[in-house]
């Protein structure tokens, strides 16, 4: 889309973050909060994203921006030249990389989308070449395709409000084309999984059990500090949550247990990554292959009649979840215990702290944990 003096005019300055308006070739319109208006030139060698200032609105028309980086560049930028790189890269820098602190798939798949699509213009790609796309890569990955695929959805949708496009060339396509079928994980501990995390000799083994008393996310905890903890609760900061939010997590007895000594850091200091894939070896050999005793006490599926396979660290949190609805605890406390967004009539009860109703559900699920443990094997 050329951008005309009318266009810009028009444009309404974000109050939080900066705004990117692409007139094609690489020439952008930086609107920032204080509604101070430059010109951009952006472009992206090796990886590493450069941006140079051209000059400022409405001193340099939109005319003379495109004359000054034609010298720059040596070439001129024709109207309507955005490529589907400019508008990708656009959507990511408007849309995700300011709104989502863990967004390594979603670049994942821009940057396989770029890799494909980059030079083509915008306004050339079609349905049939998006659907070969996806097709080929589905081949590989079916279910890295589908999500591929959501992703190209979503960023065309954009462009078509941001009047890049008339219409989206996405619309129509389905994951039928990549093959991948998705199903919702619904993974839930069985009493003799969570007496065996209670038997584990490991500073990975405290993390697993603080996950499952609190319901928290694994970063949660591993960022928690010592001055994090105060009083009955453990306050999670903002920046360690992954929607953003921060939000109190109530502390009982049997959590403080797990704790890390006197060191900074609650919990061990290791990645994620390296905690996942300690439990997965825990359970499982490198053939796949289950070990005792977890291959004798995992779950059957009620529909298959086969027995589950490993458990994750954020199956913990599934079955915090799950165990409390069990025990009667109402639906919004639990959604206010696992710090979800609430919606709709849920959203209502959110509004409200609910600091009794979160601590009463919590010590429940402490007592019912106890009982679990204590209770021998049949």
């Amino acid at each position: 889309m050329a951008l005309t003096e009318t266009d810009i005019k028009t444009f309404k300055a974000l109050p939080d973050r900066h705004r990117w308006v692409s007139d094609g070739g690489g020439l952008y319109l930086r609107i920032m909060p204080s509604d101070r208006r430059s010109w951009i030139w952006r472009t992206k060698r090796a990886g590493r994203t450069s941006y140079f200032t051209i000059g400022d609105w409405p001193a340099m028309a939109v005319k003379d921006a495109r004359a000054a980086l034609a010298k720059r560049t040596g070439k001129a930028t024709p109207p309507n030249a955005l490529t589907v790189a400019d508008a990708l890269e656009e959507w990511y820098g408007d849309q995700i990389g300011p709104r989502y602190r863990v967004t390594r798939n979603i670049r994942g798949y821009v940057d396989r989308a770029v890799t494909e699509f980059g030079n083509r213009r915008l306004q050339e790609l079609t349905r049939a070449e998006i659907a070969r796309f996806v097709r080929g890569y589905g081949k590989e990955t079916p279910v890295a395709a589908n999500r591929c695929l959501s992703v190209l959805k979503l960023a065309l949708s954009w462009c078509v409000e941001m009047g890049y496009l008339d219409h989206s060339p996405g619309d129509g396509l389905t994951r039928r084309i990549a093959g991948g079928e998705e199903q919702t994980r619904s993974r839930v501990l069985s009493d003799a999984e969570i007496r065996e995390i209670w038997r584990l000799d490991s500073p990975n083994a405290n993390l697993l059990r603080g996950l499952l008393l609190t319901g928290c996310r694994i970063a949660e905890l591993q960022k928690a500090r010592n001055e994090h903890a105060q009083g009955d609760w453990l306050f999670i900061p903002a920046g360690h949550s992954k929607n953003g939010k921060a939000h109190n997590v109530v502390l009982t007895d049997e959590t403080r247990a797990q704790f890390n000594g006197a060191n900074p850091l609650l919990f061990r200091n290791v990645s994620p990554t390296a905690v996942q894939a300690w439990v997965r070896r825990m359970q499982v050999g490198d053939d796949d292959a289950p070990r005792e005793p977890w291959a004798g006490i995992r779950p059957i599926d009620k529909d298959t009649g086969k027995s589950l396979g490993p458990w994750t660290p954020h199956d913990l949190r599934r079955t915090f979840a799950s165990r409390l609805g069990d025990l009667g605890i109402a639906p919004h406390v639990i959604e206010k215990l696992l710090n979800h967004t609430a919606q709709g009539v849920a959203a209502i009860y959110n509004r409200a702290e609910l600091e009794d109703e979160r601590i009463a559900a919590t010590k429940l699920w402490a007592d019912e944990i106890k009982r679990i443990v204590k209770r021998a094997k049949r």
